[in-house]
């Protein structure tokens, strides 16, 4: 078969603002060429839209515009078939794109890889992209780059058009720009248009969201977001994406509702929506919300966080850290040597150690962390050695496959998260110097008795005496108040 697999990314959450494309042409179910096209959308870029995809205002400033795109790749959708995961999103976005440019489109055929998946592999858990790719073994290095989409959404619908036990060509959506621009579930319901509703349930008030380790649960349709988008978003912030609502379920995010498939109909209310309202009635403390309220919560913190400047968290972090520590040493930022700045260009948090006696054969300045302000979403950085630390805590963090750095977002300065990162920053502080360990430096009597290290340098000694460590973790070997 030929055809071709698209991927669209949006700026924000109109569908009329794509800031990139990527198209992988097949031709006789072979892969013949893959390109990713980056847009301008000449719209404001969400904080939360880049945060899924990594694509910002800096990016697509002389990429060029949808009509300029268009001129160049139509023939491709007038000459063959479309194929995307999740037809809906990707129709709605080319519809709305070339409405607001009056570009008339062609008639286009959809094939629906999201729907043709959940068709001919019901028992599997989920239907994503990245699940489906993961169960089938097909690459995708780099889930949300467009190109890298929709070459895996090709290879997808390569895989079910040779399974002899896959019905590709039972369900198509036939549309042109003016037909079925309003079915925002594609064929799901079989020919019966869906009649959607603002459901009835009462929404609990949300001013913050807590996401690390927290369970969400989705209902209904949304018009900017398919639920894909909306399970990132909740995933990439430390959140769980969980099926059914139980005793367990956080929060139940509700879009429209489609009273042509509800039970309650008349109360436009899902069978998850009455569960979790039982469950509260019952005082659980299940929370539930809109997308509108989950979104702009995350904006807020987004925004507050970006208001930091690398000063401004030094002086947190120097806060936080033991001020014993501080009395011989000071924390301070390294600007980047890179000639060019831009918003992959990082800065260094740096420990500058005055120098004694006990240091005299080791570097003065160390590094804490890697520190960036001014990108889409401001983060700072620590060796993956530290991994265990931030991950024991429920700390949320990001570390790519082939990167010797974690990050993690400012948002850690916000609570929860604020009452570990003593914890966490003490360590990493500690761990941060290469010192040559000791067993002890003679005064593990007056250490037990007093139940502390007295050493003059307690950087020192928490780095390199052995029986401090001991101390730490109530080991008392001598003295008075010997416990082992």
């Amino acid at each position: 078969m030929d055809f071709i697999a698209i991927d669209f990314e949006t700026a924000n959450q109109k569908h009329d603002s794509p800031c990139s494309l990527g198209i992988t042409i097949v031709k006789e179910n072979c892969i013949e060429k893959s390109v990713s096209i980056l847009i301008n959308p000449e719209d404001e870029f969400s904080h939360i839209n880049s945060l899924i995809h990594k694509i910002t205002a800096d990016d697509v400033v002389n990429a060029p515009t949808f009509p300029m795109v268009w001129d160049e790749i139509k023939h491709l959708f007038v000459k063959y078939p479309v194929v995307a995961h999740n037809v809906p999103f990707d129709k709605s976005v080319l519809e709305k794109v070339c409405k607001k440019y009056k570009i008339e489109l062609p008639e286009i055929l959809y094939f629906c890889t999201l729907e043709l998946s959940r068709q001919n592999y019901p028992n599997l858990d989920r239907h994503t992209l990245d699940s489906l790719c993961e169960y089938f073994e097909i690459s995708l290095n780099n889930h949300h780059e467009c190109c890298c989409d929709s070459l895996a959404c090709a290879e997808l619908m390569i895989m079910m058009l040779e399974n002899n036990d896959c019905d590709v060509f039972a369900n198509t959506l036939n549309a042109s720009y003016h037909k079925n621009s309003d079915n925002k579930k594609g064929w799901n319901n079989f020919g019966v248009k869906p009649i959607y509703k603002q459901s009835n349930t009462t929404y609990s008030e949300c001013e913050s969201i807590q996401f690390k380790n927290k369970k969400f649960v989705i209902t209904g349709e949304f018009e900017d977001y398919t639920r894909e988008e909306i399970i990132d978003i909740i995933e990439s912030n430390g959140g769980i994406s969980k099926n059914t609502v139980t005793k367990s379920t956080n929060y139940l995010i509700v879009g429209m509702q489609d009273i042509n498939v509800l039970a309650h109909s008349d109360e436009v209310k899902s069978n998850k929506i009455i569960k979790a309202e039982a469950l509260q009635a019952q005082g659980s403390n299940i929370k539930i919300i809109s997308l509108e309220t989950l979104l702009n919560c995350i904006e807020k913190e987004l925004e507050e966080c970006h208001d930091w400047t690398e000063n401004e968290v030094l002086e947190i972090i120097s806060n936080i850290i033991n001020p014993q520590f501080l009395e011989t040493s000071s924390l301070f930022i390294k600007k980047s040597q890179a000639k060019e700045w831009n918003f992959n260009t990082y800065n260094s948090i740096m420990i500058s150690l005055e120098s004694n006696s006990y240091r005299l054969n080791c570097a003065n300045n160390f590094l804490f962390a890697r520190i960036n302000a001014t990108c889409e979403r401001p983060y700072m950085s620590f060796n993956k050695k530290f991994e265990n630390l931030f991950k024991e805590n429920n700390i949320n963090y990001k570390l790519n496959k082939n990167d010797f750095f974690l990050k993690v977002s400012f948002s850690i300065f916000r609570e929860p998260c604020l009452n570990v990162l003593p914890d966490i920053f003490n360590k990493i502080f500690i761990d941060s110097f290469n010192f040559a360990s000791f067993g002890c430096c003679g005064h593990y009597i007056e250490c037990s008795n007093s139940k502390s290290c007295v050493h003059p340098d307690i950087i020192y000694a928490s780095c390199a005496c052995m029986y401090k460590k001991h101390l730490d973790d109530g080991r008392i070997f001598y003295g008075k108040n010997k416990s082992i």
